[in-house]
């Protein structure tokens, strides 16, 4: 196998674990054994936003107000005085030689 197919996948290999992982973390928070006990449930949503306990758990930030950004005044340059843009009549010409030549295509459409 060449050195891209390799890497190729092992970064899918990679994914298809992680998606695996949190998708049986989702169906552990979903399926526990609170309902039986009476207890209150958690959405999957809300289970995996705020968990109850584990490393690196803070609970969420508040967000502080913000004032609005200060615009400043934009440079202008001296071609930019006096110029008035020209109303377009019709769309830009074609970039690609084909499509100026009108030529047409060589490919075979079955129907």
């Amino acid at each position: 196998m060449e050195r891209q197919t390799k890497i190729a996948l092992a970064v899918g290999l990679g994914a298809a674990v992680i998606g695996f992982l949190l998708w049986k973390r989702t169906k552990q928070i979903t399926d526990s054994p609170a309902e039986e006990k009476g207890q209150e449930t958690k959405t999957p949503e809300a289970a995996l936003s705020n968990p109850s306990s584990g490393k690196g758990n803070n609970p969420p930030k508040e967000t502080k107000e913000t004032k609005p950004k200060e615009l400043k005044n934009k440079p202008t340059f001296s071609w930019e005085k006096n110029y008035a843009p020209k109303q377009l009549t019709e769309p830009p010409a074609p970039t690609s030689n084909a499509a100026r030549n009108k030529t047409p295509t060589t490919y075979k459409y079955d129907g």
